[in-house]
């Protein structure tokens, strides 16, 4: 009987199970390593986790990856760049993620070819006028060879042709065929289109907008687990490597094939540099500029490639609106915002700008609500609640409560929520209970929330209003009070950008500060649709935000409200171990004295590049192999900080120290901030050529970025480049090295900037 009636159980349980949803993906070319992710997610169940039953679609040679997609045979597709020309020319397409940030497809070539110039009239397979060939197509066209130039040979998709020398050249993916080349022992030489410029995306995860519009969450669903996929596919290389062979193998590769696939691919996923499935607007940009030159797009694009994007956060915040909210913004058409023009990196007003992380919340809002937000200048917080008190602007962009503000402002639910702290002078001892520090001088800017809380739970603190941080700290440093009191993420925004050294967190306060948008009380209009707005951002998107700002590794199930429990800890054991002062200068003296990181580019600094460059010299010494030092200034850097201030200057020297590192992937390669706007590689068992080739390529990776820069020649920030390679002996010297490359380097600056020279005579 208890058989059959569990039996019975569990067949009605299958009954009412909600079935999977069956969808296919197209593959771009043959089963390998090159799906590895969505194998991955399929095998390891995260398909079926989300409801879905994935089937797999090998390419042959009457399959059109678009039209598959387009007509639903399949409903998600992968392809190559080919997919941002074919969406600027009308097709019905979107881009759900990427997964190759650079593409494999590269020319190789018979040893006696050195350059490019060296192929006009040479036999050369598998280069095609199609657009999944632009990426060759570019590289050529910097030296002025067409196909008309060379005689072209269709291909086979076999490499036995340049193996025996019936070509001279042909087009392979670094993935694949180059793992035979290297295995038949022939020497060639590799042309690779990324050291000229042409970053082109490959696996790009593509589908339809009738996909996007008919089942949004199951295309969600497609893209996270893909992604799951991905990344433990290249956690368990081996044994997805082992599970394509057991059932994906249709190419009948061997297992040391498939190993150097996955390596290759590892390197092109540039994981330390990109999320895996993220899509980066700017590049995308770039590419679709190449293609209007080259007339794969029909007309210049006048499309906006961010509709051409898919982001399930952006699906997401699209708001509920009622009949009298709508016509409410239908008739105000603009939202004007007060903000604090001083207090970063929450906010701050620059150039009559907002910035800050809260611009990003902003721009949730605006795009929510569909009605623009202005900003009325203001020149302090002060101003900022008079400003709204009087009708100056409708709303206060991050504010907290406090008894005097509930009189005319109502508060929309926190979107950010952070702990308060006090700073002190160095020499003075920290704080554990702040409840004995009776007729101690806090400074606090003029008010702000923290003043209120203070003098309700802390009688006996007294309080001197400032304008703003700067102030404050600075009467710290003069003794005039005993500390400042703000939030632990404004303070940390001071100690991250190197503001001051002198002085430390002491203590932190029980009460955290919560912070939203702040409406007057009679538009309650107003404050319920920015209440829908708030209540309508999710947690992942507080994390971005977030880590943006503050350079935070998402982890896989990271908790936003455990982020700022840490912080509390964190200071919280900050100012138990920094309770005797004495012991905390020695503490901060050795910090100083081991930091190995550049603050602001993330880069190691120059200390470290002392000791590392020592020790690969002595290295290269007693192996008796190459070593290359580059040295890299940015050209006309004064003249840009000059033009555009200091922390459009800094954000410069971060994106261009991302660039430099973005471009360097060896293990062995190491690249710090020598000074200012100067940065150095060291490129351990690397050959005067090779050391060029790497240049052309940071050079070229950083002129990509398009920072406009009206004060260069080049109108874009651009670098220089000094070389100087050497073998070295028992007698030569590490410094001797850096002087040559940096000579270099001044004969770059002399040759007319955005060039790379190499030190000729050693």
């Amino acid at each position: 009987m208890k058989t059959f009636l569990l039996f019975s159980f569990l067949f009605l349980s299958s009954l009412w199970a909600t079935p999977l949803e069956k969808v296919s993906l197209q593959l771009q070319w043959k089963h390998q390593f090159e799906f590895a992710g969505f194998y991955a997610a399929k095998e390891k169940g995260f398909y079926k986790d989300l409801g879905l039953d994935v089937e797999f679609l090998e390419f042959n040679e009457n399959t059109n990856i678009t039209q598959e997609v387009l007509d639903n045979k399949a409903q998600y597709g992968l392809t190559y760049s080919s997919i941002i020309a074919e969406y600027l020319n009308g097709k019905p397409v979107v881009l759900v993620a990427n997964f190759f940030k650079q593409s494999p497809l590269i020319l190789v070539a018979q040893k006696n070819i050195q350059t490019l110039n060296d192929l006009k009239g040479k036999k050369v397979m598998g280069i095609s006028e199609g657009i999944d060939h632009s990426t060759l197509l570019a590289m050529l066209s910097k030296f002025d060879i067409s196909t008309q130039d060379i005689i072209n040979i269709p291909t086979n998709f076999s490499i036995d042709d340049f193996i025996n020398k019936k070509v001279d050249a042909m087009s392979i993916f670094t993935t694949n065929e180059l793992y035979y080349l290297e295995q038949s022992g022939v020497q060639y030489t590799v042309f690779d289109p990324v050291l000229y410029g042409a970053k082109y995306y490959d696996v790009n995860l593509f589908t339809s907008t009738n996909e996007i519009k008919n089942h949004p969450k199951r295309v969600q669903k497609f893209r996270d687990a893909s992604i799951k996929g991905w990344e433990y596919a290249l956690e368990h290389k081996e044994e997805i490597i082992d599970l394509i062979l057991k059932k994906y193998n249709t190419q009948n590769k061997s297992k040391e094939a498939l190993k150097f696939e996955a390596a290759q691919i590892e390197k092109i996923m540039l994981r330390n540099v990109y999320e895996i499935g993220s899509i980066d607007l700017e590049r995308l940009k770039i590419i679709a500029d190449t293609f209007v030159e080259s007339g794969f797009v029909k007309k210049d694009k006048s499309k906006n490639l961010e509709h051409f994007i898919y982001d399930y956060k952006v699906q997401n915040k699209t708001i509920n609106l009622s009949k009298e909210e709508k016509e409410y913004l239908q008739k105000k058409r603009e939202i004007s915002i007060c903000a604090d023009p001083d207090w970063m990196p929450f906010e701050a007003i620059k150039d009559a700008r907002l910035t800050g992380l809260n611009k990003e919340f902003i721009q949730i809002a605006q795009e929510s609500l569909g009605v623009p937000f202005k900003l009325v200048a203001t020149k302090t917080w002060s101003e900022s609640l008079e400003y709204v008190q009087t009708k100056r602007c409708d709303i206060l962009s991050l504010v907290s409560q406090t008894d005097a503000r509930k009189k005319y402002l109502n508060f929309t639910t926190p979107h950010l929520e952070v702990p308060q702290v006090i700073v002190t002078k160095i020499d003075k001892p920290s704080i554990l209970d702040i409840g004995i520090l009776e007729d101690q001088t806090i400074a606090c800017v003029k008010n702000y929330s923290i003043i209120d809380m203070i003098q309700q739970k802390y009688k006996n603190i007294k309080i001197v209003e400032v304008e703003n941080i700067q102030e404050g700290l600075d009467m710290v440093r003069e003794d005039k009070v005993f500390g400042f009191a703000d939030t632990s993420v404004a303070i940390g925004y001071y100690i991250q950008n190197g503001f001051f050294t002198d002085l430390k967190i002491s203590a932190s306060f029980d009460e955290k500060v919560s912070l939203g948008f702040g409406v007057p009380k009679e538009n309650l209009l107003l404050y319920g649709l920015l209440e829908k707005v708030v209540q309508n951002i999710s947690e992942e998107q507080k994390q971005d935000i977030m880590k943006k700002w503050f350079f935070i590794k998402q982890e896989v199930g990271f908790d936003y409200s455990l982020f700022w429990k840490m912080i509390a800890v964190f200071v919280f054991l900050l100012a138990f171990f920094l309770y005797r002062h004495y012991e905390l200068k020695k503490l901060n003296k050795k910090l100083q004295n081991f930091a190995t990181t550049d603050s602001l580019t993330l880069l190691v600094n120059r200390r470290q590049f002392n000791d590392t460059f020592q020790t690969e010299f002595s290295r290269a010494v007693r192996e008796t192999s190459p070593i290359s030092v580059l040295m890299l200034d940015i050209d006309l850097f004064k003249n840009y900080n000059d033009h555009y201030g200091h922390q459009a200057g800094d954000e410069c020297l971060f994106r261009v120290a991302q660039a430099i590192k973005a471009s360097v992937h060896r293990a062995g390669d190491l690249v710090a901030r020598y000074g200012g706007e100067e940065f150095v590689v060291i490129a351990p068992s690397t050959s005067e050529q090779n050391a060029k080739q790497l240049a052309e390529k940071i050079r070229l990776e950083v002129e990509s970025l398009n920072i406009e820069h009206p004060k260069s020649p080049y109108s874009k920030v651009t670098l220089s480049i000094g070389i100087a390679s050497i073998t070295p002996n028992s007698q030569s010297q590490e410094q001797e090295l850096l002087s040559c490359a940096d000579q270099a380097l001044y004969k770059a600056k002399e040759s007319g900037r955005n060039c790379s020279v190499t030190f000729v005579s050693y």
